[in-house]
């Protein structure tokens, strides 16, 4: 999967949604040391690892302005779960559905998509505001204003086309 895909947050929502994963240890003699950023879980997202960047300037400037004065993190979703729903939804895109071939494989991908985009819609409904970001091949297009119930339906429909779309920012203010 060539995409990036993420979620802007407040850094308090962070800490109070997501569960840090321990870090890496290394041994150098008979000092051992914690290596690599801090990897964080959600609950409800299960093979779903996020991590936590910077919020650059351009990614700032997308957002509305009443946003400027939180605290704000930009939420890299990543794991073997989102891959498995972008394939899912490009075999959709592609109807590939031979009974014979596909069945059961498209049976379990169905399900881990239904789990990953309710685990989602999970922790965006307990934000009170946040933007999902969606970028493919460091292309960026739409920047849109939706409610809850419109993005998981937009964020499947550019899953469906990551190498014919230019991204987009959905963002959701619920508060």
């Amino acid at each position: 999967m060539n995409a990036l895909l993420g979620i802007v947050l407040r850094r308090a929502d962070r800490e109070r949604l997501l569960v840090p994963l321990p870090r890496e240890t290394r041994a150098w003699g008979d000092e051992i040391f914690e290596v690599g950023d801090v990897k964080y879980r959600y609950s409800e997202l299960p093979r779903i690892i996020f991590s936590i960047s910077p919020l650059t300037e351009f990614v700032s400037s997308l957002l509305p302005k009443t946003w400027v004065s939180e605290e704000m993190e930009f939420v890299r979703i990543s794991g073997d779960c989102l891959k498995e729903y972008a394939d899912y939804q490009w075999r959709v895109r592609f109807r590939m559905d031979d009974p014979f071939i596909f069945q059961y494989e498209n049976e379990l991908a169905q399900k881990n998509a239904l789990v990953f985009e309710a685990g989602l819609d999970d922790l965006i409904g307990k934000l009170p505001i946040c933007a999902i970001f969606l970028s493919s091949d460091d292309k960026l297009g739409d920047v849109v204003q939706t409610d809850l119930a419109s993005a998981i339906p937009l964020l499947r429909k550019g899953m469906m086309n990551l190498t014919d779309i230019e991204g987009f920012v959905a963002v959701i203010d619920t508060g």
